[in-house]
């Protein structure tokens, strides 16, 4: 049964790192644990075809899961570059207990992938508890795992960590209490919104959106940067798409003046991000306001999918795997880059393109990706935005994302004529995290040139 194939897919990750809490697999045999890894994602890209095979390709009709062709072209886009940042993790002498918990966040997040369209259909039509509890249990899985992933030995570090368990805890409140008020039956008329309201809330904590923000610069800055790249690609992603899938399909039913709040909170977002990136001199916090700023162009986004009556999240899909696989490897870069585990700040990067020109390209490309020139993946993902603004004939929210995205390309290139300048900085060392680098620059080139690429996953 595909059904049986999806949940074997779902819970193998987690379980296929128990081994390592017994047996501890040595720095020196990193090798070993790289080719054991590999195992894992090989026979997950293995379920995956097989879950999809016959009949319930997209398995519409599965009482449990049900997956869009746009979430099945991110979750390929996962499993791939999952992979990459896990080896990313051991090139950087991750121990076993971070290898341990990025798999267990990949448990969380193909849980979460493929129960947001069930858990969406179940609040409306079916009731069912069961279509809620599996999301619950995907984010708590997420959220032991990222503490994992982000606890290091010093002091920024365990800062960092506790405003990120504070976050989640109330956030994960937020989450519980919109859906009891789902299945609360009463015939009051704005227990829907109000429910809508606390589930939006505190998924809008846990992906840094305005006014609950403040806790995500610190948290990327504090923590390690191969542990905040893997967890931005594979935990940000899901849980951005299952706050879009969550929201498009809601959005007919919404009060108006809950749409209007969306708006605003996206507009600020926007511009909070932005300006405040502007004005950071340390890069991997830029880039932290960075992603608070690709939470309000996804809520507008949402929007005009909304408007636009597009059950499947093509375009957020697009913006969000394109966006955070930038914003992933260049937090590798910058850590790598780091010298005692201190942060280093933008002067330290100038004369990298004459000391080392490859790491230098890498992330001027990341960096124009984000930006949105072409002929990158990020260009066609910010004129999707547009575009689709312009046919629900929202100009003015078009206009001020347009406005917005400039600002992005103002310190994106403030970056790159640094690197290309003059001066003494720091090196990277370790030349084993150009691997996936490599890969990653390659799809959204590719991406770029050929963005039908994402729709032909899609259909795989």
């Amino acid at each position: 049964m595909n059904e049986w194939i999806v949940l074997l897919e779902i819970i193998l990750p987690a379980f296929y790192g128990l081994p390592l809490l017994i047996k501890e697999i040595k720095e020196k045999n990193k090798e070993i644990m790289i080719l054991y890894v590999g195992i894992l994602f090989i026979s997950l890209a293995i379920l995956n075809i097989f879950a999809f095979s016959g009949e319930n390709k997209i398995l519409q009709n599965d009482i449990l899961f049900e997956i869009s062709p746009s979430l099945r072209a991110t979750l390929w886009i996962l499993l791939i570059f999952g992979f990459l940042f896990i080896y990313e993790i051991i090139a950087s002498n991750g121990s076993h207990t971070k290898v341990i918990s990025a798999l267990t966040l990949l448990s969380g997040s193909l849980m979460l992938i493929y129960t947001s369209i069930p858990f969406t259909n179940s609040l409306l039509i079916k009731k069912s508890l069961i279509h809620s509890i599996l999301p619950l249990i995907g984010l708590e899985t997420m959220t032991i795992s990222s503490i994992g992933l982000y606890f290091y030995e010093k002091e920024t570090s365990i800062e960092a960590l506790i405003k990120y368990i504070l976050t989640i805890l109330i956030s994960s409140s937020f989450i519980v209490m919109g859906i009891f008020l789902f299945f609360t039956e009463t015939n009051v008329e704005y227990i829907l919104p109000v429910a809508t309201a606390f589930l939006i809330t505190g998924i809008s904590m846990e992906i840094g959106l305005v006014p609950f923000h403040m806790w995500l610069p610190d948290v990327t800055v504090g923590a390690p940067s191969y542990s905040v790249a893997y967890s931005i690609l594979v935990g940000d992603t899901s849980l951005i798409l299952f706050l879009a899938i969550f929201s498009v399909n809601l959005y007919k039913i919404i009060h108006a003046s809950f749409i209007a709040i969306m708006v605003l909170l996206a507009l600020f977002s926007m511009s909070i991000g932005e300006i405040s990136a502007l004005s950071q001199k340390i890069p991997r916090r830029m880039l932290g306001y960075s992603i608070i700023s690709d939470a309000g162009y996804i809520i507008v986004g949402v929007i005009a999918e909304s408007i636009l009556q597009m059950t499947d999240p093509w375009m957020i899909s697009f913006f969000v795997v394109t966006s955070n696989i930038a914003i992933s490897s260049l937090y590798i870069i910058f850590g790598s880059l780091e010298q005692n585990n201190k942060p280093i700040n933008s002067n330290q990067l100038s004369g990298l393109f004459v000391r080392q020109p490859m790491t230098a390209i890498l992330l001027s490309i990341f960096f124009l990706s984000m930006a949105g020139i072409p002929p990158f993946a990020g260009f066609y993902a910010k004129l999707f935005i547009l575009s689709y603004l312009m046919e629900t004939f929202e100009y003015w929210l078009g206009y001020i994302a347009a406005f917005f995205f400039l600002v992005c390309v103002s310190y994106s290139l403030l970056i790159i004529f640094k690197v290309a300048s003059e001066g003494e900085g720091a090196n990277i060392k370790n030349k084993e995290i150009f691997l996936p680098l490599y890969f990653a620059c390659i799809f959204l080139i590719v991406l770029g040139l050929w963005p039908d690429l994402f729709y032909i996953l899609g259909g795989l």
